[in-house]
């Protein structure tokens, strides 16, 4: 038998493990990360950041349902790298920070889960690192990708980690960004509290529950105290708006019509989110299920030794399984019932399907698996069965949500070419001025970030000064036929904006 490695080796081991883990990870974010073009809800975040680099305060809006900590990473980030406007802003830079995050997330959530151990660990961050939903949503200007990392890392402290005041601590600091992030950590919370209480019955029933509960509520008291002080100073804009503590449980009930409205254009059907993983996740899927199913057969289905002398196995066998099943399941149900859906939220049940087959294999449950004839008969035909559908192809859910359609890239150099001919027929740079008719204007706004832009509500209170008018096609018909459109314009581009929205740019200053 080879001699076990030296305890300095093990550590350089891992630390290569973990150092392949987020090379993969941060390839796998980064590559072509500016190529997609710019969501309408990226672009609104990214003009937020730009008010806040033009020197306004941020002040949280309860009816917008997306926390602050975004904009500050983001607001930081272009401090550290020199970034003073929103038009030096690009697609790059912008989606550092949630790409960043998502990279770490890869090592953060393991190890919040199980320490130092390099199999679960190698396991869970490879399946997170490849994972299709958590590459693309990381790559993404929006909130998500930062609750669902520090929320997962909040349960996995907590639940798994040594029950010490620094630790509790850390668990606040990690549930205070999740909180300053986006309402429906009040979702995840939920499933990681009915989780939690999973755990305390099934430690209960091995009689381990009082000595689990050993300096609970000291422990409690430091992480609630530390996750309201940092998502209090997030709120309140770390001072600059008081009202913002007042505007977070405002915000709740918001959230809660705007989430049950089932009249909502983003209303979806139960099953919405099963359908969007088995689409995209099959392989995660896979893997969990080979793992799962074993497992939950074996507890089912003892040996007859267990049988005839009683359950060889104690509560740290169960526990990883049993909360990584049941918070997942639980975040997968909560969303499905909210008829408003939306495919990014799919990333907080990520973690739950790569945790499982780690926290199967840390448990001795399966070491034994196969001493029933029963159960390798059964694992044979669902992994013959699975293996079969692997390949199979559906009509899925895609992940590009009412996505901007890629011709819009091609309105900046029609702008320029414009804005060339204007300052050519004796116009100024400085008078060149774009105006943007109806509300369905955006992304617009971050791809004209460095022109002066307004936005009105129809043609006819557009002012002469406007050089370039943009509006939805639909609108210039009604205002050719009324005669309440300029003249004398031309068409300098025309295509679709996003699924349902074709918009139309004419000048406005053609000589008679």
């Amino acid at each position: 038998m080879p001699a076990p490695f030296s305890l300095s080796v093990r550590k350089c081991l891992f630390a290569g493990i973990l150092a392949g883990i987020l090379f993969l990870a941060l390839y796998l974010r980064f590559y072509g990360i500016d190529a997609r073009p710019m969501h309408c809800d990226e672009a609104v975040q990214a003009y937020r950041v730009g008010e806040m680099l033009a020197g306004k305060t941020f002040v949280y809006d309860p009816q917008d349902f997306h926390g602050p900590t975004l904009y500050y990473f983001s607001f930081w980030l272009c401090k550290v790298l020199g970034i003073t406007s929103f038009s030096e802003m690009t697609e790059t830079l912008v989606r550092i920070v949630p790409a960043i995050v998502g990279v770490l997330g890869c090592a953060l959530i393991p190890l919040s889960f199980f320490g130092r151990k390099t199999g679960p660990v190698l396991i869970t961050g490879t399946l997170l690192a490849i994972s299709k939903i958590a590459c693309f949503y990381s790559g993404y200007f929006i909130q998500e990708i930062i609750l669902v990392v520090f929320a997962w890392c909040a349960a996995g402290i907590w639940f798994f980690r040594k029950k010490t005041i620094a630790n509790a601590v850390l668990t606040g600091i990690c549930a205070g960004i999740a909180v300053a992030s986006k309402e429906t950590w009040t979702l995840m919370f939920t499933a990681f509290a009915l989780g939690g209480a999973a755990l305390f019955l099934l430690r209960k029933h091995f009689n381990e529950a009082e000595a689990s509960a050993e300096h609970s509520e000291k422990r409690l008291a430091a992480a609630t105290l530390s996750a309201v002080a940092v998502a209090a100073l997030f709120y309140s804009s770390f001072g600059q708006n008081p009202g913002g503590l007042t505007d977070f449980f405002v915000a709740f009930k918001n959230y809660f019509f705007a989430g049950t409205a089932a009249e909502s254009p983003h209303a979806k059907p139960f099953f919405y989110y099963v359908k969007l993983l088995g689409g995209n996740e099959r392989f995660l899927l896979f893997v969990a299920f080979i793992f799962a199913v074993p497992f939950l057969l074996r507890v089912f289905f003892p040996t007859a030794k267990e049988r005839k002398f009683g359950c060889a196995f104690n509560e740290k066998d169960f526990s990883l399984p049993l909360f990584t099943f049941a918070s997942g399941l639980l975040i997968l149900v909560f969303y499905s019932v909210i008829p408003y859906k939306t495919p990014w939220c799919a990333l907080g049940i990520v973690p739950g399907i790569a945790l499982i087959p780690a926290a199967v294999l840390n448990s001795r449950v399966l070491k034994t698996v196969y001493q029933n004839g029963l159960i390798r008969a059964i694992v044979s035909m669902l992994l013959f069965w699975l293996l079969s559908l692997l390949p199979s192809s559906g009509t899925f859910p895609k992940l590009a949500y009412e996505h901007t359609y890629k011709s819009i890239l091609e309105i900046v150099p029609a702008i320029q070419k414009s804005k060339a001919d204007f300052i050519r027929e004796g116009g100024k740079a400085e008078d060149f001025f774009i105006a943007l008719v109806s509300p369905e204007y955006w992304p617009l706004p971050w791809y004209l970030r460095r022109e002066r832009f307004g936005v009105w509500e129809n043609l006819s209170q557009v002012p002469a000064r406007a050089a370039v008018s943009i509006a939805e096609i639909e609108a210039w018909a009604e205002a050719d036929a009324a005669e309440t459109a300029t003249k004398k314009s031309r068409t300098i581009f025309c295509a679709g904006l996003r699924p349902g929205i074709i918009i139309e740019a004419r000048e406005n200053f053609l000589k008679n």
